[in-house]
């Protein structure tokens, strides 16, 4: 179930990662996606590297949502 209070990571291809509950804040959610040997960081170059040999002008490496506007 989504939160609208809560922040949401999305990886290259527009996949929900990370915590299915959310992240109480943004920076919260920001932490995870830059602490290398993690699961969220790993998860997200893996998905960009995908998504930049099916398309090589792919940028977006991951986006972090408020739940409200996932709603």
């Amino acid at each position: 179930m989504i939160d609208k209070a809560r922040f949401y990571i999305f990886d290259a291809n527009n996949k929900m990662i990370g915590n299915p509950f959310g992240y109480k804040t943004h920076k919260a959610a920001e932490i995870q996606t830059n602490r290398r040997g993690y699961t969220v960081h790993a998860a997200i170059w893996r998905a960009y590297h995908e998504a930049k040999g099916k398309n090589p002008d792919h940028t977006l490496v991951h986006s972090i949502k408020n739940g409200g506007m996932l709603l």
